[in-house]
């Protein structure tokens, strides 16, 4: 922290203390530097002083002009910065008293703001719980008796093999890392250990290649609708989220790539969630040449690439690319979600990289995850065979129920993936949300998979869960639906539910 001059303090009768302009410079640090209008990056700085302890509750801060000749910037941008402080809670104006500081009341005003921000986030749906309601908002599959051998206890042996050299391995076991390797290369993807680091999950792998690639209110390229728990890791990083349609078909989107700006891009080529869509070769050559063109680093997320019906899966987008691609992969969708291990496979400097933001996040992914994941790769042809014949079976049975009892709703079948993305005839579907929740079941609107609330019309429906959950959710979606073409009939009035 910089040293503050303390003889330009003086107490203050009425406030306790009063910060002269120099003093107030000096603590603030070089808050000029960095990204953003001048206005913004002093309202940041002065926003944190206060939340951190450094201005304290009653301190009178000094003057606009002062201030504004003490830092060499215009009257107008210390008014500015003021005023948004202002506006926050942070600082209050008094006539006669100058600018003081109201930390104390702020800092319940910037919690609740943030609380609200986060509640917010699409992924805020996974923490609600309930016995009694159908949750069709997640696509997460179940774990079938026919897995369960694979999860019996571990042997002395496969623990003694998995012992590390240090006492943490952030990039994950040697072994495991070696096994995955070598499934890209039967790829024709060229890949070693080295290129390979094992995450808790795909989520970690998604949140830390974000972090590594973005920073607050720089550009991202990314698909619209897309995995709302992609949109809240890059929101949470205050990202600038850029839209396209699914696999990236729209044309400006090679304009936009040349103009530098980027800084990375997010897709789902294969089995698109939640539309189903799957990228063309032809795409996916084109995506990657432009991308590598305009040094545009891609984040792939393949979670869902081994879930084909008939088997077959395109080309990953790191094949035309292995260096530029960063791929995040995971077995939690084809085995089970309660595994928690996922990956990343990305150039050997990239991967190191990622280490390091990976030892600040858990040291590592725990070891009988990692040990039982060897396990479910040792047998992956027959567990990807068993899980896509139950995945094909549940989503044909969806269909049929959505047919037979909801049939002005619209949706394509897609050839693989976990949900259908299916279009309401009419009213919006983060209404019809409410409904369903009074009927017991539990949906995700279309609007909380966009960048900027579009797609009111669809709903993402999973198929992950078994015919008799699918057919009781189907039965109270149906019953939920009559309620809202009823109120919508009756009027708007009768369109706001309490749940």
């Amino acid at each position: 922290m910089p040293k503050v001059d303390m003889n330009s303090m003086a107490t203050s009768r009425e406030s306790g203390l009063k910060f002269g302009a120099s003093a107030l410079s000096q603590l603030l640090g070089p808050w000029m530097h960095g990204k953003g209008p001048l206005r913004l990056r002093l309202k940041r700085a002065v926003e944190n002083a206060i939340l951190d302890g450094l201005i304290v509750e009653g301190t009178r801060l000094p003057s606009e002009r002062k201030f504004a000749e003490a830092g060499g910037v215009s009257r107008s941008t210390i008014v500015s910065a003021y005023e948004t402080l202002v506006d926050d809670g942070l600082l209050e104006r008094r006539r006669g008293s100058g600018t003081i500081v109201r930390a104390s009341g702020s800092r319940v005003r910037m919690t609740a703001r943030r609380d609200a921000a986060l509640s917010a986030l699409s992924s805020g749906t996974i923490l609600q719980e309930s016995d009694e309601i159908i949750d069709l908002s997640v696509g997460w599959p179940d774990l079938p008796n026919e897995f369960l051998p694979y999860l019996e206890g571990l042997s002395f042996a496969e623990l003694h093999e998995s012992r590390f050299r240090s006492v943490y391995a952030p990039l994950g076991l040697a072994s495991l890392r070696e096994l995955l390797a070598q499934r890209y290369c039967d790829d024709g993807i060229p890949t070693t250990a080295d290129n390979v680091m094992i995450t808790t999950g795909s989520q970690q792998a998604l949140s830390l290649a974000a972090s590594l690639l973005v920073r607050s209110g720089e550009p991202v390229a990314i698909e619209q609708p897309t995995f709302f728990v992609a949109l809240d890791a890059f929101r949470t990083l205050g990202a600038r989220l850029c839209a396209f349609s699914p696999g990236f078909a729209d044309r400006s989107l090679s304009e936009k790539l040349g103009t530098g700006s980027f800084r990375a891009l997010y897709c789902i080529p294969t089995f698109h969630n939640p539309t189903g869509h799957v990228m063309s070769e032809s795409a996916r050559r084109s995506l990657v040449a432009a991308a590598s063109e305009h040094n545009v680093p891609i984040l792939e997320d393949c979670a869902l690439e081994t879930l084909g019906f008939e088997g077959s899966t395109p080309k990953s987008l790191a094949y035309y690319d292995p260096d530029n691609v960063i791929t995040a992969g995971s077995l939690s969708k084809l085995f089970w979600p309660g595994l928690r291990l996922g990956w990343v496979r990305a150039s050997k400097s990239t991967i190191a990289r990622l280490g390091r933001l990976k030892v600040m996040s858990d040291l590592g992914t725990p070891v009988p995850s990692q040990i039982l994941a060897q396990r479910v790769l040792a047998s992956f042809d027959r567990i990807a065979a068993f899980r896509r014949h139950q995945l094909h079976a549940n989503c044909e049975f969806l269909s049929r129920a959505l047919a037979q009892q909801l049939p002005h709703w619209t949706f394509t079948k897609p050839s693989g993936g976990l949900c259908l993305w299916v279009r309401l005839p009419l009213g919006d579907s983060a209404t019809f949300a409410q409904f369903a929740a009074r009927e017991g079941v539990r949906v995700l609107p279309g609007s909380s998979m966009t960048v900027d609330g579009s797609c009111p019309e669809y709903l993402r429906v999973p198929f992950t869960m078994g015919p008799e959950i699918i057919e009781t959710g189907v039965q109270r979606l149906a019953a939920a639906w009559n309620r809202y073409e009823q109120a919508r009939y009756r009027g708007a009035d009768s369109l706001t539910v309490v749940v």
